[in-house]
């Protein structure tokens, strides 16, 4: 009866220390705090956004609010990227920017959107006699 006492004191003593250290433990992981450059990092990146697709990609780049059109294929076919700018909720500007340089290049043009505005972007591919394709919209933030 004693054995089986002192078992259960040990085993009550062992799962004491154990959670001691895991509350350590989770304190320290909730007292560290990330660097300003990191939070910085992840919000620049939260706010960029792309559109692609084996044949190309169209890009907004938050920092600079620039749009990126890639060509990735050698198919004879143009890409173009088709952009939105929300100045608020029920209104909008589109344009598009088509890549004029062929396979393998990339442009890039720059704008002045309002900080904290809604960018939508997509790539498009310019199928003769079809209908355009175009990807779908991605979300970014000015």
């Amino acid at each position: 009866m004693d054995d089986r006492k002192s078992s259960a004191r040990r085993i009550a003593a062992v799962a004491k220390k154990a959670m001691g250290v895991s509350v350590l433990a989770a304190s320290l992981f909730a007292a560290s705090s990330i660097p300003s450059w990191a939070d910085e990092e992840i919000s620049t990146l939260g706010r960029n956004a792309t559109s692609s697709d084996a044949t190309g990609k169209a890009a907004f780049r938050h920092w600079g609010d620039k749009i990126d059109v890639c060509d990735l294929q050698t198919d004879g076919m143009s890409v173009y990227g088709v952009y939105r700018y929300y100045k608020d909720s029920a209104s909008y500007s589109e344009g598009s920017h088509w890549q004029g340089k062929g396979s393998g290049s990339c442009d890039t043009w720059d704008h002045d959107f309002s900080e904290g505005k809604t960018i939508l972007i997509r790539l498009c591919l310019d199928i003769p006699v079809l209908p355009d394709g175009c990807r779908p919209w991605a979300y970014g933030v000015a």
